[in-house]
């Protein structure tokens, strides 16, 4: 018998918001996309704790666990992560993505379209039409 994924999410999919994206990758560079894109992987969809420690990351990224522990505080720092720390286990928790930060220059490509577009009223200056002529302009 074939084994159901109960979770809510489709087997071998996970998605990352677009305001991640767009406000925070640039911020937590390269590696910290990663990290954060393994955390999501391997997050529960209902709790959003992941299973996966530190040393199984750095070990999938092929980077030295500092680099992964960097990576962590910074996403934690960003509000983007929670840790939880027992005597057995450590614990991160993927949070909903917060707004952007105040000194984020860039409006994400959606968020920047105004009322009009919303009513299906063109947002672009009209052009007048015109009448194309299949002769050569030397002819």
């Amino acid at each position: 018998m074939k084994e159901v994924v109960r979770n809510g999410r489709r087997a071998n999919f996970f998605i990352t918001e677009n305001r991640f994206i767009d406000c925070y990758a640039k911020k937590v560079g390269g590696s910290g996309v990663a990290v954060y894109s393994i955390l999501q992987r391997c997050a529960n969809s209902e709790t959003r704790e992941t299973w996966i420690g530190a040393d199984k990351m750095a070990e999938i990224l092929a980077v030295d666990r500092s680099t992964v522990y960097r990576q962590l505080k910074q996403l934690e720092d960003l509000h983007l992560i929670k840790t939880l720390r027992t005597r057995e286990k450590t614990i991160y928790v993927v949070l909903p993505v917060p707004p952007p930060p105040p000194e984020a220059s860039s409006i994400p490509l959606f968020d920047g379209i105004d009322e009009k577009a919303s009513r299906n009223e063109s947002i672009w200056p009209s052009v007048a039409p015109m009448q194309m002529s299949l002769t050569n302009e030397s002819d």
